[in-house]
């Protein structure tokens, strides 16, 4: 099992003060958690483009980082509990063609989302609990359940479209793209939730 990972740094304001290795490290571990989710003794060889990222998982640590060997050690020990066995290799920039062009990609609208506090308000005034955030990653999700779009480490779930809505209890912020998606699979399968949705007012000049 290959997983070629980038780095992803938009994590929240305090990751960004780490460096590149602890950025790279991370992104493995995530790799991990998503991709390895439910593997048991499998040898996982990992490709990074980062050298010194590859040398700390490589020897299980490092002596030169207080928070790149606590963030290895993190990683070996959730393998070794599922039997994993792990190794680096480096990939040069040349060749990472894919990873690289994923990484400079500007999609921060996937990652919108309403202020938490006004949500909790809406949600009271509602009388309404859901149980599972349809849109979602694991840096805007509302409730501790949630779907992502693409695989992610902690989703439940990837694709709400897959999933069969009538059985949930669902709050839904989508891309504007989907919208019209969305209402038709609530409507077709008399699904019960709270969709967030732009305001439907018309310009008066149009």
């Amino acid at each position: 099992m290959n997983v070629i990972i980038r780095a992803q740094e938009d994590f929240g304001p305090m990751l960004r003060l780490r460096n590149t290795n602890y950025l790279e490290l991370l992104t493995a571990f995530l790799g991990l958690q998503t991709f390895a989710r439910n593997k048991t003794s499998v040898h996982v060889r990992l490709i990074i483009g980062n050298t010194s990222a590859v040398s700390i998982i490589n020897n299980m640590g490092t002596s030169h980082s207080v928070t790149c060997n606590a963030l290895a050690k993190t990683v070996w020990e959730r393998c070794m509990e599922r039997q994993i066995w792990i190794s680096a290799a480096h990939i040069p920039g040349r060749d990472n063609v894919i990873a690289d062009f994923e990484s400079r990609r500007n999609e921060r609208e996937y990652e919108w989302m309403l202020y938490t506090a006004r949500l909790t308000r809406a949600l009271h005034d509602l009388d309404f609990v859901p149980v599972i955030d349809l849109f979602a990653s694991r840096i805007n999700n509302q409730l501790e359940q949630y779907v992502s779009y693409r695989p992610d480490p902690h989703a439940a779930a990837v694709d709400a479209f897959i999933l069969t809505w009538s059985k949930l209890i669902f709050y839904a912020f989508p891309p504007f793209s989907l919208i019209a998606n969305v209402l038709s699979k609530i409507k077709n399968k008399k699904a019960q939730g709270v969709c967030v949705l732009p305001s439907g007012r018309r310009n008066p000049g149009m």
